[in-house]
């Protein structure tokens, strides 16, 4: 037998080669370690976002090994899988938890705010006041008032609400005003409000009714008759009176013979006869018949308005 080696020399010695290591080993090793971590960071509260991140790395790991066909890449994706479902649970059931936390105190910061700012207060008592008085009064007290317009001097006759009423503060109360009737000079009505007269004959004790009302007030006539000039720091006043008949058997210039003048003082003026000035004429009415004339008065510079009364001092007018 013949062959490359002498007789009795044994055939040369070939060491077996190993099979080569797979490549990428690093990404399974990486994926497990991460997959643990990301498992046991998940179920805690403060660091589960960083699990869940490295629960996404671990199964990214995981995957790029399994295709690599490394053992260790189905662990770590099993891993990484878990880790994320674990974060994504807790991390929804810790926001859940905190969320219904926050809401308590909040929602009880909101109460105490609204009930502060509804918070009911008693409605002072204002009727008889006037009405200046009483809206200074429920102004400082909280409140809006509503007059309707009224006079600031007129007297507060309701309220609404009532006083002692609990309301909002900042709640709006109705101020009406008494409806001044003219029957005191306290309460004289308005300038132009007429009234229904009664005039007994002191002859005969017949009577006759009328309306009787006074208006265009001027505060400062001047009369062209140089011989009815006012006193030193005096002036003439004016007033226009309207009569008309219900009945007939009326004499207009009765009717307004006893219309007197007052002033804020208490003064009293009686009419001055002027010549230039058309006084109400001496003349009976028939029923349903009208008369006007004028009424002058002598009254100091300083005299403004005043009140006006008249029936025998029964009624009382503003002059203005």
């Amino acid at each position: 037998m013949t062959g490359p080696y002498a007789p009795g020399t044994p055939p040369p010695y070939y060491p077996m080669q190993q099979p080569p290591t797979p490549r990428g080993g690093g990404f399974g090793t990486a994926a497990l370690i991460l997959g643990i971590i990301a498992v046991v960071f998940s179920f805690v509260p403060v660091i589960l976002y960083l699990g869940f991140i490295l629960a996404v790395l671990a199964l990214v790991f995981g995957i790029i090994a399994l295709r690599r066909r490394i053992g260790k890449g189905l662990a770590g994706t099993v891993l990484g899988g878990v880790g994320i479902v674990v974060a994504l649970t807790f991390g929804t059931l810790y926001g859940i938890a905190t969320s219904a936390t926050d809401t308590v105190p909040v929602q009880a910061a909101d109460a105490v705010d609204d009930g502060t700012d509804q918070v009911s207060v008693e409605v002072p008592d204002v009727v008889g006041m006037s009405i200046e008085e009483a809206s200074g009064a429920l102004k400082d007290a909280g409140f809006a008032t509503d007059d309707s317009g009224a006079d600031a001097a007129d007297t507060v006759a309701s309220q609404s609400p009532a006083a002692g009423s609990a309301v909002d503060k900042g709640s709006t109360v109705e101020l009406t005003a008494a409806v001044a009737d003219g029957s005191s000079a306290t309460e004289p009505a308005p300038a132009g409000s007429k009234f229904d007269m009664t005039n007994t004959n002191r002859l005969d004790g017949t009577e006759s009714d009328y309306t009787q009302w006074i208006d265009g007030y001027n505060d400062n006539f001047t009369s062209s008759n140089e011989y009815e000039q006012p006193a030193a720091n005096m002036k003439y006043v004016l007033l226009t009176v309207h009569v008309t008949a219900t009945t007939s058997g009326v004499d207009a210039s009765s009717a307004a013979y006893d219309v007197a003048l007052a002033g804020t003082d208490g003064s009293v003026y009686e009419s001055e006869y002027l010549s230039d000035v058309e006084s109400m004429p001496s003349v009976t009415l028939g029923e349903g018949q009208s008369a006007t004339g004028k009424i002058a008065f002598e009254v100091p510079n300083t005299f403004h308005g005043g009140i006006v009364s008249f029936g025998d001092g029964s009624v009382f007018v503003k002059t203005n």
